[in-house]
């Protein structure tokens, strides 16, 4: 008769309980308390929730330059994390 170890049965019972929680997790509401407007149509906060929690709305002139920093390792062992990064950025001013 084969035993198995007493921790096995607990890890399957820990993994079926993640994924239980997983699955509640995906089908629950969204947390943006039914504000689906924005000033751009997205499914995001309304503008007046942004403005709520903190966020200003800034205004740039035409031709104005946007200065958009970030922070990542170019170069040394984390390179292959840091340069996905800054090619995003690069990416994103571009669309």
């Amino acid at each position: 008769m084969s035993r198995k170890p007493i921790g096995a049965g607990w890890a399957v019972v820990l993994a079926l309980l993640a994924l239980l929680a997983l699955g509640v997790a995906a089908c629950g509401d969204d947390d943006n308390g039914g504000a689906t407007k924005t000033s751009t149509g997205g499914g995001g906060p309304s503008d007046a929730a942004m403005k709520a929690a903190g966020f200003k709305t800034i205004t740039v002139d035409k031709d104005q330059p946007i200065k958009i920093g970030i922070s990542s390792a170019l170069s040394g062992d984390v390179k292959g994390l840091g340069v996905p990064i800054a090619d995003s950025a690069e990416t994103a001013v571009k669309a």
